[in-house]
Parts: structure tokens; sequence; C-alpha cells
């Protein structure tokens, strides 16, 4: 209930984010250039925890990235960026004591990794219509995690601020539109007890390969 409760103030403040950026952005570009610009990736994820003692691991998932951004000059800008990093899954057992007798359950896993954040955009032109970009940024890291076993599930999340970076490449095939790739790449951090003797500890390394559109005002 809690975690629902903060997922859902989650979703309105990146709305209430991402309606503010638009806002400034439109206002800001309403001079001679085309300054202002949104964009929308999906692509795939993966994140390098530590998957021993598992009996199945698959740490790739389906990748989400919003972002907008006012250039500045023509190769600088500042951006506002949402990247969804994916769901890790995973399967194991547990042996359960239970006084005279234990059992082995089977437990299963998932971690979700998202992020929201602002940041600098380089760009260089390598031709007209073709474009490099560089990203650093910082960026407020959640990290949602859920194991189930005998039919119950237990959720916690842990935030944290983390630095980003990525590379792109963009083509603009018409005036106000580009097509775009993209590799991110931040961190992952989750470590809590949860009632057992060890830690969790499901940190590590988190990248994106997206590829979409972007749009300039």
């Amino acid at each position: 209930m809690i975690d629902s409760i903060h997922d859902r103030k989650g979703i309105i403040m990146k709305a209430r984010l991402l309606a503010t950026a638009s806002a400034v952005l439109m206002a800001m570009s309403t001079g001679a250039s085309a300054q202002a610009y949104f964009g929308a990736n999906v692509g795939v994820s993966n994140l390098s925890a530590d998957c021993a003692g598992t009996t199945h691991c698959d740490k790739t998932g389906t990748a989400y990235k919003l972002y907008a951004g006012y250039r500045f000059t023509p190769n600088v800008a500042v951006e506002w960026n949402y990247l969804d990093f994916g769901k890790a899954t995973a399967t194991g057992s547990e042996t359960i004591n239970t006084g005279e007798s234990s059992q082995v359950v089977d437990v299963s896993m998932k971690l979700r990794t998202t992020a929201i954040g602002a940041g600098v955009a380089l760009f260089a032109s390598i031709t007209p219509e073709w474009w490099a970009v560089g990203r650093l940024g910082v960026a407020q890291v959640k990290t949602a995690f859920t194991a189930s076993a005998l039919g119950v599930s237990i959720s916690d999340s842990d935030r944290h601020v983390k630095a980003y970076y990525g590379l792109g490449l963009s083509y603009r095939f018409a005036k106000n539109l580009s097509v775009d790739a993209a590799l991110d790449f931040s961190k992952s951090e989750y470590s809590k007890s949860l009632g057992t003797d060890a830690p969790v500890d499901l940190s590590g390394s988190v990248r994106t390969m997206t590829v979409g559109l972007s749009y300039l005002f």
C-alpha cells in the first residue's frame, strides 16, 4: 500500500516536471531560431547485478526514455530526462525452518530501476544532417524490489542521487524531426537487510540502448 502511494506520487511528480519543462521550453523557443526540443525513445536495458545463488536470472528488459531540452547554442543544451531502465528478474530457492522440519520454497524476484534528472548535452555536427551528442548530469535513481514466495509478496524501494552519462547519434530527416539512437548509463543501488542475517545487495550499473524520434520547435 505504501509503495503504491509512493508510485502514484512519483507519477504525478514526473507529469508535473515534464509539463513545467515543456511550458518553459515553449516560452524560450519563441525567438527566431528553433532551439527547444523533446523526444521519446524505446529499446533494451541491462543491469549488471550479481546473480549468484539464483537458478534463473534475466538482467535485460525494455527501456524507455523521455527528454526535453533547450539549446543555448548549436552545440550546448540543457536537458531534463526520465529514464526507465526496465526490469530484471530472477528465481531461486530458500530453505525455511519450521522447528522440527525444513521446507525448500521457490522465490521469484523483480528489480526495476527508474531515474529522473537534468544535465548538459553537447552536440557536434558531423554533416548538416548528422549530429553526435554527449550527455552528463545527475538524477534521482529509484530501485524497486519485489520478492514473492508461497503466494506472498513483499515490496520495497530505495532512492539515491547518482550521476548519469550517455552518447548519442542523431539524423535530421525533416526540418523539425530527427531520428535518434542513444546509449545511457547510471548506477542502481539497493542494499537492505529485509529481516535476513545478511543484507540483500542488488546494486549494479544500469545501461540502456534506445532509438526514437525528437521534435525541434
